[in-house]
């Protein structure tokens, strides 16, 4: 697929799907909740959202770059077509990091289901430093935004404060989260480049 979407194809793709007014953003929002609720129930309460979102970025981009048409009555059906498909992604990955450690003798990734407990503490505060160094390389903005976002009861005052609505903020906080992984698993592969050399 294609990079993201910029805000007329995003207008456009909506139309498409949702139609327009008032009756396709409660059509958007009514799907949002459904896909959240979705992967609420298959046991996902912390990323529920993070998929949802996945979700519709899929769909617009579906919209966007391969001319998607469908009945506003089908858009339900199709998204959660998609949804089986993220939520089946999402399980493999967290299946193979829930596998895969760093040796921190050797560096080279292993598999292995539990390790000693002072390993997991020393990889535990190996990943720590990791994060932390990432999150230093973030804008003190981003770094703000991304570490109140979570709080569930401060998003309307951050959506106030940055002047954009939720929908808009959770998606800058999703692309903020996307640099943030790339940058941690960019930082664990040099580690395990380090200690092959």
């Amino acid at each position: 697929m294609k990079g993201s979407v910029n805000r007329s194809e995003y207008s456009s793709a909506f139309a498409r799907l949702f139609g327009e007014g008032e009756q396709a953003d409660t059509a958007y929002m009514s799907l949002w909740r459904d896909l959240v609720k979705y992967f609420q129930m298959k046991g996902e309460i912390t990323e529920a959202e993070d998929l949802a979102h996945s979700v519709i970025e899929r769909m617009f981009k579906k919209a966007c770059y391969d001319g998607l048409e469908l009945p506003i009555s089908q858009v339900s059906f199709y998204s959660f077509g998609i949804a089986k498909n993220v939520w089946q992604e999402h399980r493999r990955k967290l299946h193979l990091l829930s596998k895969q450690q760093v040796s921190l003798e050797t560096g080279h990734p292993r598999f292995v289901l539990v390790g000693p407990e002072q390993e997991r503490d020393e990889r535990e505060d190996l990943l720590f430093d990791i994060l932390d160094e990432c999150m230093a390389k973030l804008s003190d903005r981003d770094k703000d935004l991304i570490l109140s976002y979570y709080d569930r009861e401060k998003r309307n005052a951050l959506a106030a404060d940055y002047s954009v609505s939720r929908e808009t903020l959770r998606v800058r906080v999703h692309r903020i989260r996307q640099q943030l992984e790339a940058r941690i698993t960019e930082r664990l592969n040099e580690e395990v480049r380090r200690a092959d050399s």
